[in-house]
């Protein structure tokens, strides 16, 4: 288990099983061998920050990564009191939802 800050401060969990279950279904984060470093400067410098379903969607963007400029992808929700990392992945596209934060250019 690590524990991340966002740019908000708020103290986000990674959990054992959501590493293993981000490692398993993403292997293109798993080919990395960053997923800590991802995940923290994603949280803690987003590009871009989306409330969707009840959960915070982080953003950020990467450049000539192994699978061309990708968003690194992190879903977190509140559970119990406590923000916890739901998932995390690569993706071309921002999903719809309502911005709560973005990066001035």
């Amino acid at each position: 288990m690590r524990v991340f800050q966002d740019y908000e401060g708020r103290h986000i969990t990674l959990t054992d099983s959501a590493e293993e279950h981000i490692l398993k279904g993403h292997y293109e984060i798993r080919e990395l061998g960053l997923l800590h470093e991802v995940v923290g400067e994603t949280l803690a410098s987003p590009d871009l920050v989306v409330n969707r379903n009840l959960a915070l969607h982080y953003y950020r963007m990467y450049y000539d990564t192994m699978i061309d400029d990708k968003y690194s992808h992190i879903v977190v929700a509140q559970y119990e009191g406590s923000w916890n990392v739901r998932t995390a992945f690569p993706t071309d596209k921002v999903q719809a939802g309502v911005v709560i934060w973005e990066r001035e250019s």
